[in-house]
Order: structure tokens, then sequence, then C-alpha cells
């Protein structure tokens, strides 16, 4: 299993594909961030370490948008190619997909991880290594009227997320939960791959996507947002004190249990699939 993963690692990281994804990723990021930095020079108050990624991911608009450079990472489930006949002579099915399963948890954990550390550099000249919140998150917080946001462009309406947990605490939780979506859908979109043409196999995956955003935006009422596996992996959309929509969602440990149990059952399934999958090269 790790031998299939260690291999899978050295095809991804010398295709064009993983640094066309992570070039999408990161021009959302710096476009998104942009005016935050902006607006810490503008009432001289440096950043903290943690501000740009999470003023970048607890957006939820971000998060949608940043999911299709995900898939663009992960676009060639099954990955398969010429060499793997000669490697499934080595090895049985199950570790295979095992392998390929790990390595696609290791390339959405990959994903974030530079998201934040991109994040953290393009604001490095003015940010300070604490966890303490900063004062330009902290006055954005409480900007109840919305004076600022059309004055700078910038918002972050998560006092409640401030007054609960520490920076570094926030960024786990949301680092976390989005590398849990990113991972759920990257089985998702195996699964409907060994099932059905690869087309057909995005084509679901993408309307997946889109009907946890629509539980989630379109909806007038909160109360679908619990149903939206998008918005269960969405920090601002949680049982957290102070939350207005917190009734209508679950609590963390609900949501982490939820993509667990949602994990198991792809796993399942793949694994079932792949017994009568008709292996092919591309």
């Amino acid at each position: 299993m790790f031998e299939i993963c260690k291999y899978q690692l050295r095809q991804g990281f010398f295709s064009i594909r993983t640094y066309i994804a992570l070039l999408i990723g990161i021009v959302i990021e710096i476009v998104c961030i942009m005016p935050l930095g902006e607006f810490s020079k503008i009432i001289n108050a440096p950043l903290n370490i943690y501000d740009a990624f999470l003023y970048f991911n607890l957006n939820s608009v971000n998060a949608v948008v940043v999911f299709l450079a995900l898939v663009v990472l992960i676009s060639d489930i099954p990955f398969t190619s010429h060499n793997e006949n000669y490697v499934l002579l080595r090895t049985t099915k199950k570790k295979w997909v095992m392998g390929k399963i790990l390595y696609l948890f290791i390339m959405c954990t990959f994903f974030y991880i530079v998201l934040f550390f991109v994040g953290t550099l393009f604001t490095a000249d003015n940010f300070s290594c604490s966890n303490e919140w900063s004062k330009p998150l902290t006055t954005l917080s409480q900007d109840t009227n919305g004076t600022l946001q059309t004055e700078y462009n910038v918002y972050f309406p998560y006092k409640y997320l401030i007054t609960k947990y520490s920076p570094f605490e926030t960024t786990v939780l949301s680092i976390t939960l989005s590398i849990f979506y990113g991972f759920v859908m990257s089985l998702f979109i195996f699964l409907m791959n060994l099932l059905f043409p690869r087309v057909l196999g995005y084509a679901y995956s993408m309307i997946l996507h889109l009907i946890n955003y629509t539980l989630i935006f379109v909806f007038t009422s909160h109360k679908f947002i619990k149903y939206s596996l998008l918005g269960n992996n969405l920090l601002a959309y949680h049982k957290i004190d102070g939350n207005v929509i917190g009734k209508f969602a679950l609590t963390l440990k609900q949501s982490y249990v939820l993509d667990f149990v949602i994990i198991l059952i792809l796993v399942f399934l793949i694994m079932k699939s792949m017994r009568k999958y008709e292996f092919k090269t591309t």
C-alpha cells in the first residue's frame, strides 16, 4: 500500500496538473487576501501569522471555488497509466486501491497546507508570530453595520470564533474540515470514475458539489445547512456559541464523526467496485 502511494506521489509531483491546481488555488487566495493586507497597513496594525489563511478559508464562497482547483489536482482518478499493469502484477487490487486512497488524503492535506503558507508569506511584510487575535480581524469582527466592508472591501463577521477559540485552534479546525471535505469528494469522484465513464463521473461529482452549495446559499432558510456536506465542513456553519445560524447546524464533533462514517462507506464501495472494474490505462 505504501509503495503504491509512494509511486503515485512521484507521479503526482512530476505532473503539470499538480502545479496548475496549486497555481489556481494560490491566485484565488491572493486575490482574496489582498484587501486584508491593505487594510492592516491603513490602520497600521500587523496581521497574525494565521490571519491570511483564516480570512480566506472561512469565506464560504472561496471554499466553494477553491474546491475546483482541488478537482484539477486529483482529476486523473483512478490514476491509471501504462505502468499500472506491471504494478498490479506485484500487488493486489486491495493494496493498489488503498495506496491510491492514501495518496488522495496526502494530496488534499498538501494542497491546503500550501495555501496556508502562501497566505502567510504573502503578508510576511506585516505580520507578527503570536497566538493572539490581531487588531485587523478583531476590528472587522466588530463591524456590525458594514461600514468597513463598504469602505475597504474587507469582511470578517466571526466574532463568535474570536471569543471561543485562539487563532491556532481556529486554523486547525478550519483546515482539517477543508481537508476532510476535499478527501470525501475525492473518494466520491474515485467511486464515480470506477462505475461510470470519466466524463459522467465528474459530472455527477460536480452535481453533488452544486447540491451542497445550493443547500447553503440558495434556500433562504438556514434549516437545510445540516444536510449539506459542504456546510458541515465549513467552520462558520456550526453550532458554536454566538453563531446566529448555529441552531440549524451540526456541532463540530458531529461533523467529524459524519465525515469519518462517509469515508468508511466510500472506501467500502470503492473496494467493492474495484473487483468488477475492467482495468484500463490512460
